[in-house]
């Protein structure tokens, strides 16, 4: 709500989603911003990748698989008055 979008990386179609995190979070070294939040699609939640951008206190917003049966998931899901049903298989 304050902030603005800095850059937006695209790689060629057959590019593996798990290789980029890391070329981005190194793009953005020296940039001398204050606070980042990356956003990416369900592709890049490997647990690699959600590590990398933890690292120094990174913020994210990441698609995921509402069934995956991670722990944050079923945390996230537990908490009531939280998400919509938009269609049974996209909640918001």
């Amino acid at each position: 709500r304050e902030g603005i979008p800095i850059r937006v990386w695209e790689w060629p179609g057959n590019t593996m989603d798990m290789t980029v995190i890391e070329q981005v979070k190194q793009d953005l070294i020296g940039w001398k911003l204050g606070r980042v939040i990356q956003v990416a699609d369900r592709g890049f939640s490997s647990e690699k990748n959600l590590r990398i951008l933890q690292q120094t206190g990174g913020h994210y917003i990441i698609g995921e698989r509402m069934n995956a049966g991670k722990k944050d998931v079923e945390e996230a899901l537990s908490k009531r008055g939280r998400f919509q049903v938009i269609r049974e298989n996209l909640h918001v």
